[in-house]
C-alpha cells in the first residue's frame, strides 16, 4: 500500500453491549484524529484521550475520564520510557478531586515488537499479565487473576489498527491485525465461549458487528461508519 494514499478511518461505532450486570447500555464512540493518529474517543459521558511524543510518533500519555461515575472518574497513565515496540514503563495515576496519586507503575516486556509481559507493581503487590501472539494478532490474554483469554481472528483487516496507537480499550483494539471471531474466557477450568460474526462494506471493512454468547444472547451490536482523511505521509 502506497504510504501516502488516503486513510480509511473508523469515526462513529454505535450499538449496544450487554453488561455483566445484566444491564444494557448504549455505544456511541465517536472518533477524533490529528494526523492520521487517534487523539480522542467519546462514548457518552466517557472521555479517552491520547497525547504523542512528536518525536517518535508515539502514545506517551492517555487519560479516561468517567463523567458518569459519581464521583467523576479519572485515569491518567504516562510512559517513562517508550521503544519502538511501545512503552517500557507507564506510572498509572488516578485523580482525587483535582489531586493526583499514584497508583501503580506498569513495566512491559516485548518479544518480536509485541508485548509478551505486563507487570504492574502497586503497594509492593505485583500483578503479571502474559500475552502471546500470531500472525499479528493476540491469541492469548492471562489477567493474572486466574482468567485465561483465547482468541480466534478471520482475514479481514481490524478498522481500528492503527501504527501510532497500540492500545486496548474497552471494545477498542488497536493492536490485533485482524477482526476477532471467537472469545474464549476460562476461569477454574470453566470455559466462557462467545462469537463475533460481521457485515462488510466492498473494501471489506465491517459494517456491522454482533457477538453472542454460548447460551445464544446477543451481547454485543455494534454499527461502524468511516471517513477518508488524507495522509500525513510520515
Amino acid at each position: 500500500m502506497n504510504p501516502c494514499s488516503p486513510l480509511i478511518l473508523v469515526t462513529k461505532v454505535s450499538g449496544m453491549k450487554h453488561e455483566s450486570n445484566g444491564s444494557v447500555s448504549p455505544v456511541n464512540m465517536i472518533f477524533s484524529y490529528e494526523y492520521g493518529r487517534p487523539i480522542q474517543i467519546t462514548d457518552g459521558l466517557k472521555t479517552t484521550k491520547f497525547f504523542y511524543d512528536s518525536s517518535i510518533n508515539s502514545v506517551y500519555k492517555v487519560e479516561h475520564t468517567d463523567s458518569a461515575a459519581s464521583p467523576v472518574k479519572r485515569t491518567l497513565f504516562q510512559a517513562l520510557n517508550i521503544s519502538d515496540a511501545g512503552p517500557i514503563q507507564v506510572n498509572e495515576f488516578h485523580y482525587e478531586g483535582n489531586q493526583l496519586t499514584f497508583e501503580s507503575v506498569n513495566d512491559y516486556t516485548y518479544t518480536d515488537g509485541l508485548v509478551s509481559k505486563l507487570q504492574k507493581t502497586s503497594d509492593n503487590i505485583v500483578l503479571t499479565q502474559k500475552y502471546t501472539w500470531k500472525d499479528g494478532n493476540m491469541i492469548t490474554f492471562d489477567n493474572g487473576k486466574g482468567t485465561v483469554y483465547r482468541y480466534k481472528y478471520n482475514d479481514k483487516l481490524n478498522p481500528f489498527v492503527n501504527r501510532f496507537t497500540r492500545y486496548q480499550t474497552g471494545p477498542v483494539d488497536f493492536t490485533s491485525a485482524n477482526l476477532v471471531t471467537e472469545i474464549e474466557e476460562v476461569t477454574d477450568g470453566v470455559s466462557k465461549i462467545s462469537t463475533m460474526t460481521y457485515t462488510y462494506n466492498p473494501d471489506g471493512y465491517p459494517l456491522t458487528a454482533r457477538s453472542v454468547n454460548q447460551e445464544g444472547t446477543v451481547t454485543l451490536y455494534l454499527t461502524f461508519e468511516y471517513q477518508e482523511f488524507k495522509s500525513p505521509c510520515y
